[in-house]
């Protein structure tokens, strides 16, 4: 066990008032709780398809003009600071919501979280099968990296465990550089989580409820940088400044970048120096390494 032990934690920090969170405090939910769900995707999807019937189908001349006044209608009908809702999260007290294992073991889109109970199932499979799960939740969180992240920015593999020890902070000042930024450096966060799998750590039980601990920190984490990067409404801004680059090309919808999630095809030994450091520097994590 390291001498230096640290908790994954964040700050932050809207009109002024202050919240910290840690991996310490991060407890497990007794009742249904939704991942937040921006509204950005619905919103780019009318938007997306205006822009094809438009540019594509119809061949409009005046594309561009047409599109910015379809997308000001947009913001009055669907103002985007109207729904945006992490601070009023959604539960679900019906336990006959809860899932049985089998479907708790199916790949995901988008992450989820996760009962007790349904915690108990997941702790209680077999250890080829939670890296399976494991390694699919954490593609679910690299799936919505992608989905915010500017192409142009590659994204590289951390090389120590720095990336969990530094408190993370947002604020409602921080621009959109600062944000992806931020995305970035919490790109490498959830890598070095996921190099844990390496480890011993996954090999018994309070190990394996250790990890989740930093795996639901994770998510909550996610959310507040999301949350803030859709008041900014950073995806409708890229996607405008992408088609006004690439038009009337045809390709404007299209990612430039490789997929995030791709690194997860590398064999774990790539990723063990990485994961013991990360082990040994975490403190629900250490005792089990």
């Amino acid at each position: 066990m390291g001498f230096n032990l640290y908790y994954q934690s964040c700050m932050r920090i809207i009109k002024n008032n202050g919240n910290f969170l840690s991996s310490e405090s991060t407890t497990s939910i007794t009742t249904k709780k939704k991942f937040y769900q921006s509204n950005c995707e619905i919103f780019l999807f009318e938007l997306h398809n205006f822009t094809l019937k438009k540019i594509l189908i119809e061949n409009d001349s005046n594309a561009l003009t047409e599109i910015k006044n379809f997308l000001d209608r947009l913001y009055h009908i669907k103002p985007p600071n109207n729904f945006i809702s992490l601070d009023q999260s959604y539960i679900d007290n019906n336990k006959n919501n809860e899932l049985p294992l089998i479907k708790l073991l199916e790949k995901k889109d988008k992450p989820m979280y996760y009962t007790v109970s349904e915690e108990e199932k997941l702790l209680s499979i077999n250890l080829k099968n939670f890296k399976i799960w494991f390694k699919d939740e954490i593609n679910t969180i690299l799936n919505i990296i992608e989905f915010y992240k500017l192409d142009e920015i590659d994204y590289d593999f951390p090389t120590n465990s720095s990336f969990v020890i530094n408190c993370t902070v947002i604020t409602d000042i921080l621009d959109n550089v600062e944000l992806q930024k931020e995305l970035y450096f919490y790109y490498k966060r959830v890598i070095s989580i996921y190099s844990v799998i390496t480890t011993n750590v996954i090999k018994n039980y309070n190990g394996r409820k250790a990890l989740l601990k930093e795996l639901n920190f994770l998510k909550i984490l996610l959310e507040i940088i999301v949350f803030q990067m859709d008041v900014h409404d950073i995806k409708t801004k890229q996607y405008i400044e992408n088609l006004i680059k690439t038009y009337p090309n045809i390709t404007f919808g299209a990612r430039t970048s490789k997929g995030l999630s791709n690194i997860l095809s590398k064999p774990f030994y790539k990723f063990e120096n990485l994961g013991n450091m990360v082990a040994n520097t975490l403190a629900n994590l250490a005792p089990y390494v």
